[in-house]
């Protein structure tokens, strides 16, 4: 699956939007998120995703590459203590 949509601007009064795209059939065996004027190191102009969003034996992390001027990530998270199991009721 893949798509393009515009994202309106998080900020009440502003008018601001932002193309991004998303590809879930990559060859890199994950979801590929980027924006139209931003990208990653390795990257030609206009065909970056600086976003990655992968599965490592179950547990979901996303990969993110937020200067453009270093190969490798920036930031990876790994949403393991966001699973449902992990819930402790107050």
């Amino acid at each position: 699956m893949n798509f393009t949509t515009n994202l309106l601007d998080a900020i009440e009064h502003s008018d601001k939007t932002l193309d991004a795209h998303v590809d879930a059939e990559s060859a890199h065996g994950g979801i590929l998120v980027g924006f139209k004027g931003y990208g990653d190191f390795c990257s030609e102009n206009g065909a970056g995703w600086p976003i990655l969003i992968e599965n490592r034996e179950g547990i979901p992390y996303i990969v993110i590459w937020s200067d453009i001027n270093k190969e490798g990530p920036t930031h990876v998270i790994s949403l393991e203590n966001a699973a449902e199991s992990k819930f402790k009721a107050k």
